[in-house]
């Protein structure tokens, strides 16, 4: 791995609006300005870099058959995991507070 490579694919503004598009399909608020603040994380991801040194032309973040569609949304899916609390989980704040008088104003 090339730090030259990995900084020009995250540099790539075209991969990043195919992530951002991945992303949106996935109810992201704000998708490209998520995509452009993991930018980083998203070019380390496992493969990016060879399969983004492979493609061939002239714009390599536009070559579907290097890092592909299905890359994207498993690198989006894994960073939203960590983000993303799991819906099943308690509201932080759920016990009433102690010092509120439940009975009603006279």
């Amino acid at each position: 791995m090339s730090y030259l490579k990995l900084f020009r694919l995250m540099e790539d503004r075209t991969l990043l609006t195919r992530v951002a598009a991945c992303a949106a399909t996935l109810h992201v608020v704000e998708p490209l300005q998520w995509a452009h603040d993991r930018a980083w994380e998203l070019a380390t991801q496992e493969g990016w870099v060879s399969a983004y040194t492979e493609a061939e032309g002239t714009d390599p973040g536009a070559d579907e058959s290097a890092i592909t569609d299905a890359m994207i949304l498993v690198a989006v899916e894994d960073i939203l995991s960590t983000e993303t609390p799991p819906s099943d989980a308690p509201p932080e704040d759920a016990s009433p507070d102690p010092n509120t008088d439940p009975s009603p104003a006279e």
